[in-house]
């Protein structure tokens, strides 16, 4: 597969963007591929992507000319035929919004498409979740700054038990044209907001209540922090809300949206390793679904945590390990095995707050972790 996009744009802001701009883009760009077919089928046919999955772990080997060898890894078509394996109709994915300006994400959305249930679960990874690396800032937005897509995925993996099949970064420049491409987002306000930053350009004021949001204060919704009680979870919460609104509003008006003006930032801003005609096929796919077909979660953990590091306070969030197990299970998991924290590599804390490793290694240099 290849990039259907290599260029990179700036961020609107540190706080800006959040979980529903990466999908909202990602939604209304396979829309435009989907409605402007006859460029994108120059490129490739209309196909789902092929995945990789383990075989089941109470799958005996056949015919294997040796004693206790493993089955090799079961390779789902996309046609999804009648078969034994059912674990190819699920795809998984990891929508990434960067930083502005340091390489690191902003939000971090993974999700798992079932394409037999027709059924989107999407969860948001906080982006101070603490990770088992051996840099010094040890948070999951720093994965791709520190090794790009690859590395986004190794480290994904590290907490998820399973390796993402694929990746969409987007500019998150697209989004305020986005929003006004679709005639505005009706939502629900959920608090007032009032907040002004003039070092990032920022001024936000909005009354609680229903209203529709051009895509300017769209992005000034979405980007407000301040006034929840529980920072940065309170704000994904609103985004969780918001495109849910959004995506109803999608298939609602999907007619009517111009498919130029669309087309023109799929090919501009978006950059994935789909090919487009995966890309069509989960537009077709994905277009099909209601908007209670779509779920929304937060990883579970312990949101205002903070961690010493040579002697200084630092705001991370640890992960709930059993809690979390409970949620990748019955809601991401893309196999018929059962993950278990053997198959992860998360650094948290036990029942008595003592930072620990699932696999039983931290990864720290010298006065990481101490208040000295």
């Amino acid at each position: 597969m290849r990039d259907s996009k290599r260029k990179k744009g700036a961020h609107a802001g540190k706080n800006s963007g959040g979980v529903l701009i990466r999908t909202l883009v990602m939604l209304l760009c396979i829309a435009a591929a989907l409605s402007v077919g006859a460029y994108a089928c120059t490129k490739a046919a209309v196909k789902p992507p092929d995945v990789v999955r383990p075989p089941k772990t109470d799958v005996q080997p056949i015919n294997s000319e040796h004693k206790g060898d493993e089955p090799d890894p079961i390779v789902v078509p996309g046609n999804r035929q009648e078969t034994e394996e059912k674990a190819g109709e699920k795809y998984t994915f990891v929508l990434l919004g960067m930083d502005d300006g340091n390489g690191n994400s902003d939000t971090i959305l993974t999700g798992t498409f079932d394409s037999g249930a027709h059924k989107l679960h999407m969860v948001s990874i906080p982006r101070d979740t603490l990770v088992n690396v051996t840099w010094s800032t040890k948070k999951v937005n720093t994965l791709y700054s520190h090794g790009g897509a690859d590395g986004l995925k190794s480290g994904l993996k590290d907490l998820l038990g399973y390796e993402v099949d694929f990746y969409v970064i987007v500019d998150m420049k697209a989004f305020v044209k986005l929003i006004d491409g679709i005639g505005g987002v009706t939502f629900d306000v959920p608090v007032d907001m009032n907040y002004d930053d003039p070092a990032q350009n920022l001024s936000i004021h909005f009354k609680k209540g229903v209203q529709t949001l051009s895509g300017q204060q769209s992005l000034e919704v979405v980007r407000f922090r301040k006034g929840y009680k529980t920072g940065d979870i309170g704000r994904i919460a609103t985004q969780q809300a918001f495109l849910k609104a959004a995506f109803g509003q999608i298939l609602k008006n999907a007619a009517n949206i111009p498919i130029t003006t669309l087309a023109d930032i799929v090919i501009n801003d978006v950059k994935t390793d789909l090919d487009y005609g995966n890309i069509l096929w989960f537009a077709g796919e994905l277009l099909k679904l209601n908007a209670e077909d779509v779920t929304f979660a937060t990883m579970p953990g312990n949101y205002d945590d903070y961690v010493y590091v040579n002697g200084r306070a630092i705001s991370y969030v640890t992960i709930k390990v059993g809690d979390w197990l409970k949620l990748i299970n019955s809601e991401l998991n893309p196999t018929d095995n059962e993950i278990s924290e053997k198959d992860l590599d998360i650094l948290t804390r036990d029942k008595n707050g003592t930072l620990y490793a699932t696999s039983g290694k931290i990864k720290a240099g010298a006065g990481w972790g101490s208040k000295t």
